[in-house]
């Protein structure tokens, strides 16, 4: 693991910590016109490395990193402060690094090949994402399938069948929630194309999986070559009610479309919708040929440009 490497896995811890964003294109931009020194660090060795090596090589990486003369003063400024919260840093990582390695997950940085590119082009891509499955082991295009807890029957049934079907070409997204977003992984994984693959996206760490009454679809997933749980927390996190709208943020982030197939007048994937949006993703919606109530959301939707399906 070099240099650039380990200092972003410096900054995602202290990111992950606080829970709080930090400029990080500006450091990405810094970071892809240095030429800053090496520093080895075998990623396959961290979980042996004592935390007083771990908190010198941060410590170090982080020094070098704001005393480079392409930080502006103010940035400067604020790299140097991370240092006070090196010794905690370093320890939660090191905890997080040790329990997803013992969980046979897998963590990529935002210079990793394998990261989602359209999320990497984002306006505020996470520095890392941690994987409990495959990492996006084809090249089709992710389209992300959401929707209402609440939705009703005919619409979960629809939410399958549309999922089945398009699993043949695209990789489905969504958050693992009950309603419409567990139609969408069931639906995918039922499909019998052997490049299916199907990721629910975490508000919380890998470690607390939410909502428990899913779990055994996400054993499904995380167990074979077709699925994957992913979160850009640290292991044990647990979801916080405002980590589920910064996390939909990743859900239509990787995706070059999202399909809303159901949606209240609050629904929360009115949030993913006006994400998809802001990213300049296109946004679909299903609506029933019949009008009744539980799609005030969608029908909003459709009154501002989005297309029917």
């Amino acid at each position: 693991m070099n240099y650039l490497n380990t200092l972003i896995l410096f900054l995602y811890s202290c990111q992950q910590i606080h829970r709080r964003q930090m400029p990080i294109q500006k450091i990405i931009k810094v970071l892809s016109v240095s030429s800053l020194s090496a520093k080895n660090l075998n990623a396959n060795e961290i979980d042996l490395i004592s935390i007083t090596k771990l908190k010198n090589i941060f410590g170090a990486s982080i020094i070098e990193f704001y005393q480079h003369p392409s930080l502006s003063l103010a940035m400067r400024n604020w790299a140097h402060t991370t240092i006070d919260s090196i010794d905690a840093t370093t320890k939660e990582f090191l905890c997080h690094w040790k329990l997803l390695r013992k969980n046979s997950g897998t963590m990529i940085t935002i210079l990793d090949p394998n990261y989602p590119p359209l999320l990497k082009n984002a306006a505020d891509p996470p520095l890392a994402l941690n994987f409990l499955g495959s990492v996006f082991p084809n090249h089709k295009k992710n389209i992300a399938i959401i929707g209402s807890r609440k939705a009703y029957p005919e619409t979960l049934e629809v939410t399958r069948e549309l999922s089945a079907r398009l699993t043949e070409n695209y990789n489905i997204i969504s958050g693992g929630a009950y309603g419409c977003d567990i139609a969408a992984h069931i639906g995918a994984l039922s499909c019998t194309d052997p490049n299916k693959y199907t990721a629910a996206i975490m508000a919380g760490g890998l470690g607390s999986l939410y909502p428990p009454g899913n779990i055994h679809v996400f054993q499904r997933m995380r167990a074979s070559l077709n699925g994957a749980l992913i979160s850009e927390r640290l292991w044990h996190m647990k979801a916080k009610p405002y980590d589920f709208p910064i996390r939909n943020r990743l859900i239509t982030g990787i995706s070059y479309a999202t399909l809303v197939m159901q949606a209240g007048e609050k629904s929360g994937a009115l949030n993913s919708a006006e994400h998809a949006l802001n990213q300049g993703r296109e946004v679909m919606v299903y609506y029933p040929n019949y009008h009744c109530a539980g799609f005030e959301g969608s029908l909003k939707l459709i009154n501002n440009g989005a297309k029917v399906i």
